[in-house]
């Protein structure tokens, strides 16, 4: 029997609500209050419940729980407003909410107009009656006017609303403004409307949706002025704010419109994928799933424009995708859809929701809106908005319908159950063929692309043993003894009894099941009989792969035992010896016998650097055997597997361009091949040779390529995601950067992923978000990464954190919260014994200096203290040019100090300890700012002068750009003194 709540554990329960910030969580734990109070019985407790469960179903995006919920709550009030007043704490009062539900009845088309007039009338007669203003009810007629398609007594309400006095119930200032803004860029007011917007931003204005859905309004206005960098950076905020709100759907049609006809189909598409199950949420917000349509099919029309419209879209074979679209029965099979197909369905939605609400208006203006908004692509923008170009991942070639082809998709396939698919189907094309057929003379067949031999009956053998293989790898031993059973009866049937007799004593061994002493005892016994070739051939190399997998499989740190890795050098090089050129088994021994010298060539136990210049040679000779054996017709897995351990020895080489490009050709026969892990990897490998390469753009696009592969698959990628993140940080795209390091978070944290793991994605985040013009963003993140790091144990991560806040405060002029932030910093190395780790000591010389300089603005003179004591660790540790370069800033703290004598006397002996630290440009520079000084808080113009004369005297050659900059500098002090 459960029992009933009590008062205080629901008022509890109403207070943790009031301190969660809105989004799916609040709503649950409000949901969870209404429940609770219903329980219990009590009906106050109810109304204070369900006044916050409106205003939290407004900011989810559920219209049916607001309806009902203020419906509720109405009906209570007007009943009896004493004990169910119109304001309760913690949430808006009724007459606020009020103002929610008229567009919630005009954004459905299952209400009429006259239900939206109803509730409006009845809402200004509770206004009147409750003596407030009447903003908000002629708000509503306008906008009910507008949604509604009756443009011009929308004309005639806006302009009355405009002339009548804003009052305590009218819409936050933000939202009005934003909505005016919509309606001008409607009538094409577009200079009217971005200076309503342009007011906004200028005036911080914000409130939960804004200025997300602002900014979005903006951005065809933009265009049309030609305020490219505004439009680009009003994109890169909007989404940002808007992307994980749900009530946000009209601002997420509108930035991906934005990036459709500007030239990004590929971000445009990105977007999509990300929020195309957003048109199944909210059942009452038609409207809204209208807009998000539109969007998605202008979306999927640039792809075909672009030529691009054969790519997948991830997440059309989400059941709810088809539901929203009426297309359970084409959805059934579960297939990715095609931007081309896709689009198709989505305009058909369109048309039907856009007849629904012309019926409903009685008007066309929906219809009408939705071909304005669709031939905005006829009028497409240049504007890059990502250093990317549109690689997706390329259509995979028509699969062979032969049983040659098939049987090397078997022995290509990146899944088990790829290759049992495969290798039944050579099974069933090789069923009508006679089981005595003689195989052809060696002598006379002419030699098969790879294959063990040409005939139907040697192929159906092939088959037989990738069947088997496939079916151990999924550990499904029945079958595949059975299968083992099928091989050798068919090996006998064909007379080859004596192959037979050598592979049975193996049994499953053979491929890869149990232990390997079956198999080492069959081999022995096949050598000692003089068994056929191909049969010892399979064997060694079945045991050299099994023992290879068992070595690779040992701790990280475990030496490799030298016996066992020349015993399985011995057995390749038996393989290869006793194989039928050309084979399976031969062109298989020959690659392990390639990525054994790849291997011995790129790693060794003297060193750990991949780049020693003592593996030179033995890399230049693997990377010819791996040029050469290239030169050979080769399976298509076979052939990618070269091409990356090419790309990689070139890597090793130094030779990045070279390594990139052979990643590349991977890349494109994997995908052809449909072997999407395998290209996925080739793409991300090209990309970070390109990043090594310096080549960051290039980077950029094949770490794209290689996140787009994975997610056709249904694959997340969060390591490539980071690494794409990193990228556009460092090529200085800081909002993409914002973006992508907050999805690895989102997946991260949805995840469980390692408290460490986490804290670099939250640093890094915070350190784009700064470089972003983000501060308060850069704190939070700073501040969740610090806890982080704290409890994975790791001091340098969670003072480094602290440090980063208290540079970021400090440049701010908070000096009080900076100097907190690097005390804490500071205690954090001071536990952890900074002294004697070097990293540490570096990262405590920076606390020091940042907390002296912070301090010095504040006149504590304890900040000389701070960097005597820094500039003692440098000198400990031979970092001269750092010693110096904290004598320079121990003069700017005098300077801050009101001592500029003293200032002068340590610039000079700074500059000096920089020229002794070859470091002449810093040396200058610092002897010109005792010039400076000298000249300024000292009033002593001569004095300058020939300080700074002698700064300029000593600067180097001005082909520098630095020296040249500084020289003009100085040249330009020297003009102004007297």
């Amino acid at each position: 029997m459960t029992a009933t709540p009590d008062h205080s554990t629901i008022q509890a329960l109403l207070g943790q609500i009031d301190e969660t910030p809105p989004g799916p969580e609040e709503f649950a734990l409000t949901r969870r209050a209404v429940e609770l109070a219903q329980a219990a019985g009590d009906e106050e407790l109810e109304y204070r419940a369900r006044m916050r469960l409106t205003a939290s179903a407004s900011h989810n995006g559920d219209a049916a729980t607001e309806l009902s919920s203020f419906a509720w709550c109405l009906a209570k009030h007007d009943a009896d407003p004493a004990r169910f007043p119109a304001e309760v704490d913690g949430a808006p009062d009724l007459l606020w909410q009020y103002k929610w539900l008229p567009p919630v009845l005009d954004r459905s088309a299952s209400f009429s107009l006259e239900q939206t007039e109803a509730l409006i009338d009845d809402m200004e007669e509770h206004y009147r009656r409750a003596g407030v203003g009447l903003s908000a009810v002629i708000a509503e007629r306008f906008a009910h006017a507008w949604i509604t398609g009756r443009t011009a007594e929308a004309l005639a309400l806006r302009a009355r609303l405009i002339a009548t006095a804003r009052d305590d119930h009218s819409d936050c200032e933000a939202c009005s403004l934003a909505k005016l803004a919509d309606f001008a860029v409607e009538n094409r007011e577009y200079g009217k409307a971005l200076k309503l917007i342009d007011r906004i931003i200028e005036e911080g204005l914000a409130c939960v949706t804004e200025p997300a859905y602002a900014l979005s309004v903006a951005l065809m206005p933009m265009l049309h002025a030609g305020r490219f960098e505004d439009a680009k950076a009003a994109h890169a905020r909007s989404y940002r704010l808007a992307r994980a709100h749900p009530d946000s759907v009209g601002t997420l049609a509108n930035n991906l419109i934005f990036c459709a006809i500007t030239g990004n189909q590929a971000r445009a598409l990105r977007l999509a994928e990300r929020h195309l199950t957003t048109i199944a949420k909210d059942a009452l917000n038609d409207e809204g799933r209208l807009w998000l349509l539109v969007a998605l099919g202008i979306t999927f029309d640039s792809l075909e424009r672009a030529s691009q419209g054969h790519v997948g879209v991830r997440g059309s074979d989400r059941p709810e995708v088809g539901a929203a679209l009426g297309l359970e029965a084409d959805m059934a099979a579960g297939r990715v859809w095609t931007a081309s197909a896709l689009g198709a369905k989505v305009w058909a939605a369109v048309d039907q929701l856009a007849g629904a609400f012309d019926a409903r208006n009685g008007n066309s203006y929906i219809s009408g809106q939705v071909a304005v908004k669709r031939a905005h692509l006829d009028q497409p923008y240049d504007l890059p908005l990502e250093a990317e170009v549109f690689l997706p991942p390329l259509p995979p070639a028509a699969a062979p319908s032969d049983a040659l082809g098939l049987l090397e998709l078997a022995y290509s396939a990146d899944t088990a159950e790829a290759e049992v698919g495969y290798a039944r189907r050579v099974l069933e094309l090789t069923a009508g063929t006679s089981p005595d057929a003689a195989p052809p003379d060696p002598a006379t067949a002419p030699a098969p692309r790879w294959a063990e031999a040409g005939t139907a009956d040697d192929l159906r053998l092939g088959a037989r043993r990738a069947l088997i293989a496939g079916l151990v790898a999924q550990d499904l031993l029945d079958e595949a003894g059975a299968a083992l059973a099928d091989l050798l009866a068919d090996l006998h049937a064909l007379g080859r009894k004596t192959e037979a007799a050598a592979e049975a004593p193996a049994g499953l061994a053979l491929y890869g099941a149990g232990d390997t002493r079956a198999l080492q005892l069959a081999l022995a016994q096949a050598e000692a009989l003089g068994s056929p070739g191909h049969s010892i051939a399979r064997m060694a190399f079945s045991l050299a792969n099994q023992w290879l997998a068992a070595d690779n499989e040992q701790a990280p740190d475990q030496e490799p035992d030298q016996d066992r890795s020349a015993a399985i050098a011995r057995l390749v090089s038996l393989a290869i010896a006793q194989a039928r050129p050309g084979s399976i088994t031969h062109v298989g021994a020959r690659v392990l016998q390639t990525h054994m010298n790849v291997m011995a060539a790129t790693t060794g136990p003297d060193t750990d650097s991949d780049t020693d210049p003592r593996h030179a040679a033995d890399r230049e000779v693997a990377l010819a055997a791996v040029n050469s054996f290239l030169t050979e017709d080769l399976p298509g897995g076979t052939r990618a597997s070269l091409l990356n351990w090419r790309a990689r020895l070139l890597a090793n080489l130094g030779r990045f361009a070279e390594g990139a490009a052979a990643a590349d050709e991977a890349t494109a026969l994997n995908t052809r091949l449909g072997l999407t892990r395998q290209a996925a990897e080739a793409a991300e490998l090209a990309g970070q040779m390109l990043h090594d390469s310096g080549d960051l753009t290039a980077a950029a696009a094949r770490f794209r390529h290689a996140i787009r592969s994975v997610e056709l698959e249904g694959g997340y990628a969060a390591g490539t995601r980071f690494a794409l993140a990193r990228v556009l940080f460092e090529m200085e795209q800081t909002w993409q950067a914002v973006e992508a390091f907050t999805e690895v978070a989102e997946f991260e944290e949805a995840n469980g992923a390692p408290a460490h793991a986490l804290a670099d994605t939250y640093e890094y985040l915070g350190r784009a978000a700064h470089y972003d013009g983000e501060p308060n963003d850069a704190l939070r993140h700073w501040e969740h990464a610090a806890d982080l790091w704290a409890s994975a144990d790791h001091p340098e991560g969670t003072a480094r954190c602290y440090w980063r806040q208290g540079n970021l405060l400090r440049g701010h002029q908070q000096f009080e919260s900076a100097v907190m932030c690097l005390d804490q910093a500071f205690d954090v190395l001071e536990a952890a014994q900074w002294r004697e780790h070097e990293p540490l000591r570096d990262l405590a010389i920076g606390v020091l200096e940042a907390r002296a300089m912070a301090k010095g603005w504040r006149a504590d003179e304890s900040a000389l203290e701070d960097l005597a004591a820094a500039r003692q660790v440098a000198l400990e540790g031979d970092a001269v040019w750092r010693a110096a370069d904290l004598l320079d800033t121990r003069a700017r703290v005098l300077m801050g100090l009101e001592r500029p004598r003293e200032a002068v006397s340590q610039f000079l002996e700074a500059a000096d300890a920089y020229r002794a630290a070859d470091d002449p440009i810093a040396g200058s520079s610092a002897e010109f700012s005792a010039a400076k000084v000298t000249s300024g808080s000292l009033s002593r113009d001569r004095d300058a002068r020939v300080l700074a004369e002698a700064a300029l005297a000593a600067l180097p050659a001005p082909s520098d750009p630095d020296a040249a900059s500084l020289a003009e500098a100085i040249k330009s002090f020297l003009d102004d003194l007297t």
